[in-house]
């Protein structure tokens, strides 16, 4: 089976396709999901360079790449004259790799947005959870029981309360203070 994203046309192809559905003209951001093959980094970047030259994407980025995959893309799209805009990677108070790793370093150094997803732990970080009512397990964080999280919740919360903020904004406020720009996903209102 062939990933038709690894071909010379395959990013501006796929975006094409992309735009038709959404019935859009362009795209202000163009994320490619990784990690890929080192090897096709210089193939993809071409690509992703052709969407932002013909007037596809206003900028692009990747996500869920490691540091060094990273910068690669970067020096790639480089060679176009193509800045890589932003890395998109998971990141919170609990899940800490893109700050211990230097990537979140890196990507100030380059001025490239780090865009941390789960940025409350998929809700373990809301205050809305604890041992006594643990999220559903199909979640990517089951590893993590909150027994094990509890600790760092008392310690989010025992801040919330001194700061009269909710919890979510003291794990928000983390992120950005480290840098990030947080995502967050919002199911309801309660």
């Amino acid at each position: 089976m062939t990933n038709t994203l690894m071909q010379a046309g395959g990013p501006k192809s796929k975006l094409k396709d992309s735009l038709l559905r959404l019935n859009l003209d362009y795209v202000d951001i163009y994320l490619v999901h990784g990690p890929i093959h080192p090897s096709k980094i210089s193939t993809i970047a071409k690509g992703m360079a052709d969407c932002v030259e013909s007037g596809m994407a206003r900028a692009v980025g990747v996500a869920n790449y490691d540091t060094k995959e990273m910068i690669k893309m970067a020096d790639e799209l480089a060679k176009h004259d193509i800045p890589l805009s932003v890395c998109q990677c998971e990141y919170s108070i609990v899940r800490r790799l893109p700050e211990v790793s230097g990537m979140i370093r890196e990507s100030k150094k380059r001025s490239i947005c780090f865009q941390g997803f789960a940025s409350l732990a998929e809700g373990r970080l809301s205050g809305k959870y604890s041992r006594f009512n643990e999220p559903q397990r199909r979640r990517r964080f089951s590893n993590y029981h909150m027994h094990i999280l509890e600790p760092t919740i008392n310690v989010l919360k025992s801040i919330a309360e001194e700061r009269h903020v909710p919890v979510p904004a003291v794990a928000l406020n983390n992120s950005i203070n480290k840098g990030v720009l947080p995502l967050v996903g919002v199911r309801d209102a309660g």
